[in-house]
Parts: C-alpha cells; structure tokens; sequence
C-alpha cells in the first residue's frame, strides 16, 4: 500500500531533529507524493530509492545541497526529464538514478531521465555514477576525471538509450566489472569530434549570453536616460511657470508680435502631423519587434532540440540564426527607444509654441504700463525693433533646422546681439527679463537640434 511521503517523513523525522541529520534513509517504504526537506541543514546523504517518487522537485527544497556527498534515488517512477535538476550537487561522490528492478520495470516502474551527462561536468568528487536502463544517451566526455565506476546497463530494458553510452565506454572498461577509464574515454571523445569545434560553439555560446547581459545594461542605461530627461523637462516646465511671473517690460508691435505667433502656429501643427507619423513608424516597429521575438523563441526552440540531438551542425546554423536575431532584436528596439525619446522632444516643441503664445499676452498686457514713460518712448521703441530682430533670427534658425541645416553661426550672432540688448536695457533696468528670455531662446535651440535628429530618422526610415 502507498503512503504519502511527507507523512512518512513527518511520522520518523521530527521537526525539532532534522537541522542535526546528515543521514536521511528512506528507502524501500513504497511512497508516493512530494517531500520538503528545508529543515535537513546539514544532510550529507540521502537514501530514497526503492519507492514510487516521480517528481525531483524535493531536491530544490534542501537548503544546502552543496553538503550532499551521497544521493540515491533509484528505483522509483521519475517522469521523464533531463539532469539539468542536479547541478547544484556538485559535491557528489556517489550518484545512483538508474533503476535494476527487472520486476518494477515489467509494470512500467521505472526512472525515465533522459538526455546528456552535462550537468554533472562539476561534480569534480565524484567517483560512482549508475544510469542503468535510463535514456541517458550523451555527455559522458563531460564527466570529470574523477569518475572511476559508470554502471551503464541496459540488460533489463532493451530499448533504453543508456545503450549508446555503455558501447561507447565499452573499450575503457576493466573485463567483468564497471570500471572505466574516464579520461581515455574522453579525450577519443574529443580527437573524434573535433575538440575546436565544441571549443568554439562553446565560445559562442558565451559571447551570446554576454551580448545579452550588455543589452539588458543598455536597457537599463535607456530607462535611466529617459527618467533623466523626464526630471528635465520638469524642471523646464517649472522654469517656464517663473517665466510667466516675469514677462519682459517692452512695447512690442502687436500685429509683427501676432505674425510671428501665427509662423509658429504653422510650425506646431507640422510638428503634430511629424509625431503621428513617428508614432506609427514606432508601432509598426514594434510589430517588428515582437515577430523577432517569436523567431527567436521558435529558435531557442529549435536548438534545445539539436542539442539533445547532439547535432552539432545544426547547432552551429541556429546559433548564428539566434545571434542574427538578436542583433536585429537590438537594433530595432534602439530604434524604438529612440522614437520615444523624439516623441517627447515633438511635445516639448509644441508646448514652447504655446508658452510663446502665452508670453505674447502678458506683453500686451504691460505696454499699458510703458506708456507713462513718454519720455523714454523713442529709446524703448529701438529696443523693441532690435527684439523683434533677435526674434526672426530665431525663427530663420528654426526653418533652417526642418531643412536639416545647422545653424551655429545664426547662434552665435544671436548670443552677441543679445549681449548688446542687454547691456542697453539695463539702463531702463530691463535686463533680468531679457535674461530670461534668453534662457527660454536657448532651451528651444536645444530642441531645434532634437528636432533635427527626429527629421534624419523619418529620412533613414523612408529610405
């Protein structure tokens, strides 16, 4: 009759005795169901073969598998799986996963492991490895040095895929026992196979979960970046609500000051039609995007079943497969990335052209107040024809910047002019407020630029 395994547990381990164990047995008591081992702290071997298991998943739960020094879980019904479940024993010295019941295996009882000997490349103490009548068919050239006793037999379940690892150690093997000479075993492995090649897929295995990790970096960089313009263009926003407290104290011209907001107007709204078209372009690369990925799954797919297949040529085609995706994976989602950020700068751009439309309103507003200085009308009125200049040069700079021009001598005549204008208006104590104006005519030069980025974008994308 079966009985629960943790009941068992429960019944012949208590709770307050299992952190001092380092042996657990329970072999040969015909259990069934999962196991929690979290209180065997110190456990050094473990027996328990002889039952009906068929999950290894108890083994995760020991807190310090790395102690473990004996593991038998032969004989029981373990559904089929690979031994990627065993590499963090890497202290072994004797492994049993086989199953020699001629009985069991009659009634279909039995371990069903399969796959390659690879997980146990650092188990460097162990000594005693038995796979009997297993589908494990692969990796022995992985076994460490170690390793003096592989029991390989395939006696009790003809079909059983061991087969292919018990002939090829067959000639390494002392007469009448399971003693092998690992090491001669694996270096015919090699000069076989061709130990480059493997050096090299290796190699590239690396290089591609390294590009990994330095795109997950990117990424991570990315989103810093993008937090970092969020926080600036807060602070801008928060500028530009000062900016408003303080409008410049000048009699403009109103309808020149309503021919450059309407100019503008013009410009917003082309601005709008550039951040559809961005943000469509972002969509379809997105759809881009998520195709490659379900390439590379498909890939990743694909090449876990060349490995169990041990085809080494088709390893070497997905790989590079996988590796030409990935590239293309990265490259566009720079792209997206980058397609956001321009998105962004569009909206700031559009936000400046209101904030402008606001500042003209707060100038006609305080001519009134200007008018009570009569006597100083005729000087006033130049400065605000020399404003009205530094405004257009600004806006020459603007149009050049959609035509994918620079602009860095417009710039610099502009920064002079200013510097001119305000030591003149600091006689009429107006120089804060052209200060200001000049902070906010710089931030709209550093977007001018962004702009231009935005524009050899569309340009590349078109192409």
């Amino acid at each position: 009759m079966l009985m629960q395994a943790q009941d068992y547990l429960n019944s012949s381990y208590p709770e307050g005795q299992r952190r001092e164990e380092k042996t657990l047995e329970i072999n040969n008591q015909n259990l069934e169901g999962t196991l929690d081992l979290k209180d065997f702290e110190n456990l050094e071997s473990l027996d328990c073969s002889y039952n009906q298991l068929s999950s290894t998943n108890f083994l995760s739960t020991l807190p310090f598998p790395e102690k473990l020094i004996y593991l038998n879980i032969s004989n029981n019904n373990f559904t089929e799986d690979d031994l990627s479940f065993l590499s963090k024993f890497v202290e072994l010295e004797e492994l049993r996963l086989g199953t020699f019941d001629e009985n069991r295996i009659n009634q279909g009882i039995y371990n069903r492991f399969c796959g390659s000997l690879k997980s146990l490349r650092n188990m460097n103490r162990l000594e005693t490895l038995e796979i009997s009548n297993t589908d494990i068919d692969s990796g022995y050239e992985y076994l460490p040095l170690n390793v003096r006793t592989i029991i390989s037999s395939s006696q009790m379940r003809p079909e059983a895929k061991v087969e292919k690892i018990d002939d090829a150690l067959s000639p390494y093997r002392s007469d009448g026992n399971w003693e092998v000479d690992i090491g001669s075993a694996r270096i015919n492995f090699w000069e076989t196979h061709g130990l480059e090649k493997i050096d090299e897929l290796e190699r590239l295995i690396d290089d591609l979960n390294s590009k990994n990790v330095n795109l997950k970096s990117e990424n991570a960089k990315l989103i810093s970046e993008n937090t970092n313009l969020e926080s600036e263009n807060a602070k801008l926003n928060s500028e530009n609500t000062d900016l408003k407290s303080e409008n410049v104290n000048l009699n403009l011209k109103n309808d020149t000051l309503n021919s450059r907001i309407d100019k503008l107007t013009g410009i917003g709204v082309d601005l709008l039609n550039d951040w559809n078209e961005l943000h469509n372009n972002k969509q379809q690369l997105i759809t881009i995007v998520d195709e490659l990925k379900k390439q590379l799954e498909l890939k990743d797919e694909e090449l876990k079943k060349a490995r169990e297949a041990n085809d080494e040529t088709a390893i070497m085609k997905l790989m590079q497969e996988i590796e030409k995706l990935k590239e293309s994976l990265a490259e566009k989602e720079k792209e997206i990335a980058k397609l956001e950020e321009n998105e962004k700068t569009i909206t700031e751009l559009v936000k400046s052209k209101e904030e402008l439309k606001k500042l003209k309103e707060g100038f006609l507003t305080k001519i009134d107040k200007m008018k009570r200085f009569s006597d100083q009308k005729e000087a006033i009125s130049n400065q605000v024809d020399k404003f009205l200049e530094l405004i257009e040069s600004n806006e020459i700079s603007f149009k050049k910047s959609e035509k994918y021009k620079k602009h860095t001598d417009e710039v610099k005549s502009i920064k002079t002019e200013t510097d001119n204008i305000r030591k003149e208006l600091a006689k009429f104590g107006l120089a804060k407020e052209l200060n200001d104006l000049s902070n906010k005519q710089r931030d709209v030069t550093k977007k001018e630029l962004k702009l231009q980025e935005i524009k050899d974008i569309k340009k590349s994308l078109q192409g």
